[in-house]
């Protein structure tokens, strides 16, 4: 890649605009003069023109001995174009001491960015600038146009931060850790069914996190590394893991592939069933974090969301033709059971909510959060005829409480919770499953308006952010945070498999009044060819049509009619309410 200059300038201890927002500034070197006085020096920003993942590659000449050289990377630029200071003072830059004269030195690591900033103590040059653009060459479909602009600006910036977030697998952000964190990997790999199906990337991701499995079935938190304490034992992507093989047979119709796998999900349910406590609830205290939130929920617990996904798990597994060997009948039962105990234990009937935990002592936590009452949707742990009454709760923002930021709250007894207040999603990554959990059950409307209120904040943002936080350009390029990249096609468009492969796929348009969204189109590849579909809604009814390859069934559905289309060709229907 090759970058523009767009700003330089000078600096020093008595610049006191320049100490404003270039990055040569007391605050921001951390090395300085044998009498403590910040160096003077120079410093230029360049862009790249797109958000990437790259590593940087700067020849220097005329430098002194001590001279101080500072790298710093970030996609978006403040009002002085240059680089938030923000990136430079928590670690997301490279540093360096030269040797006198010239020479040439590398970024420690790939790094996420459009614009590099460099800072040069004394008065040596930068004669050069090279990038070495870095993640996995996988090519985008469109397989998402609406007609609301916003939802198309989404699905780009969702698949761009995905594509960004990855090396030889899905990393969890390109800035910082770097590393393949299981529950991004997740979401990653569903973008990527609808992007550009990479059956090698989507493998590898896979094995790689089963080769983490310990003794006692369960996978770490990341894949095999040296950083590996309790806490990263999560049921929660151990869940997740489980849901990517099912995704992967699904989409791909590739079931060879897995079979060196089946001992792995037997000792991963086995474990996941060792979590039960003497109440036959998944406990989370009793195999390490479940991690579903940035919020207060991970302070009071994650019991009610464990639950319920291992419930969503179970079932899903036992419905299904090749993964229903693994689920007993007695499990599956002791499923149902599980169920019912979840509605008694963590109903909360006077604000008509769920608890998200229960203390060791069997006493409730005062928290209902957002995120774990929409798992009782997901799960059925709330029953149909009540789920529409929990989800006007739900999005009652007069019952909000307060929405964490990201951090955890170090003094957990000054968290206040009004007993019928409401804890919403405080990342995108707690917000996908709140919108799954409503496409899921019909609730179009209510999950398209999450998505736009989450969302929505940071349409003027290259890509999207790990934390719920408006106003920041500390954007940190987050791969969890792009599940609208799945989330639209899979229920926007409403195209989807439903038998491994796209043998059998579903087409099924969200029930949404043509104020909402008046068409939609979108291209999916499939083992077999492309599927192309596009909706679009008029008074009284919709047209649905879909061109279909050989080999796939596509069942088309609106509202409560269904048609079948199971030959080569374009098919139209025109359904009237």
């Amino acid at each position: 890649l090759e970058g523009k200059i767009i700003s330089s300038g000078y600096f020093n201890e008595s610049s006191i605009e320049t100490e404003k927002h270039a990055f040569g500034r007391k605050a921001s070197l951390r090395i300085r003069n044998k009498d403590n006085k910040t160096p003077s020096g120079s410093y230029a920003v360049s862009d790249f023109g797109i958000s990437c993942s790259g590593t940087v590659k700067l020849y220097y000449e005329n430098a002194a001995d001590g001279d101080e050289l500072i790298i710093s990377y970030d996609d978006m630029i403040n009002s002085a174009m240059t680089v938030n200071p923000v990136r430079n003072t928590f670690g997301y830059s490279d540093r360096f001491i030269l040797k006198k004269g010239s020479g040439v030195i590398s970024g420690t690591m790939a790094r996420g960015f459009r614009y590099v900033m460099v800072d040069l103590t004394g008065k040596g040059t930068v004669k050069k600038i090279d990038v070495l653009k870095e993640e996995y060459p996988y090519q985008s479909v469109k397989s998402f146009m609406a007609s609301d602009p916003y939802l198309n600006t989404l699905f780009d910036q969702s698949v761009r931060t995905q594509q960004i977030c990855t090396i030889d697998g899905f990393t969890d952000c390109v800035t910082r850790e770097r590393v393949l964190w299981l529950g991004d990997a997740y979401m990653d790999c569903l973008g990527n069914y609808y992007s550009e199906p990479d059956k090698g990337l989507l493998l590898d991701t896979i094995y790689k996190h089963a080769h983490s499995q310990r003794e006692n079935g369960s996978l770490g938190g990341y894949t095999m590394t040296d950083l590996s304490p309790e806490w990263i034992c999560m049921v929660s992507y151990d869940m997740m893991w489980l849901h990517m093989v099912m995704d992967y047979v699904l989409f791909t119709g590739d079931v060879k592939s897995l079979t060196p796998l089946n001992e792995t999900i037997i000792n991963l349910l086995g474990y996941l069933n060792a979590q039960k406590n003497e109440n036959g609830v998944i406990d989370t205290a009793l195999g390490g974090s479940g991690f579903w939130e940035w919020g207060f929920s991970e302070l009071e617990g994650q019991l009610l969301m464990s639950n319920a996904y291992f419930i969503f798990t179970i079932e899903r597994m036992y419905r299904d033709s090749y993964f229903s060997q693994f689920i007993s009948t007695d499990l599956y039962e002791e499923t149902k059971i599980l169920k019912e105990k979840c509605r008694t234990l963590f109903y909360d009937e006077k604000p008509g909510l769920y608890k998200d935990a229960i203390r060791p002592d069997g006493s409730r936590y005062s928290l209902h959060s957002q995120t774990a009452n929409a798992f009782t949707l997901l799960s059925g742990i709330c029953e149909k005829e009540k789920q529409k009454e929990l989800v006007e709760r739900l999005m009652n923002h007069e019952k909000f409480g307060v929405m964490a930021t990201g951090e955890r709250p170090q003094d957990t007894e000054k968290i206040k919770h009004d007993l019928f207040k409401i804890n919403p999603v405080s990342s995108m990554y707690s917000a996908m499953f709140v919108c799954q959990s409503l496409f899921a059950n019909g609730f179009h409307e209510e999950a398209l308006m999450v998505m736009k209120e989450v969302w929505g904040p940071f349409e003027s943002l290259p890509t999207l952010p790990e934390l719920r936080v408006n106003g920041s350009n500390n954007t940190m390029c987050h791969g969890w945070s792009g599940a609208p990249a799945f989330l639209l096609p899979m229920y926007i468009l409403g195209l989807h498999p439903i038998e491994k492969g796209w043998e059998k796929t579903l087409f099924m348009p969200p029930v949404l009044s043509v104020d909402w969204l008046s068409c939609v189109k979108g291209t999916v590849k499939t083992p077999f060819g492309e599927i192309k579909a596009q909706w679009i809604r008029f008074d009284g009814g919709i047209k649905m049509a879909v061109t279909i390859p050989d080999e796939v069934t596509v069942i088309t559905k609106w509202k409560n009619k269904e048609h079948s289309c199971s030959k080569a060709g374009e098919f139209t229907f025109f359904i009237f309410d």
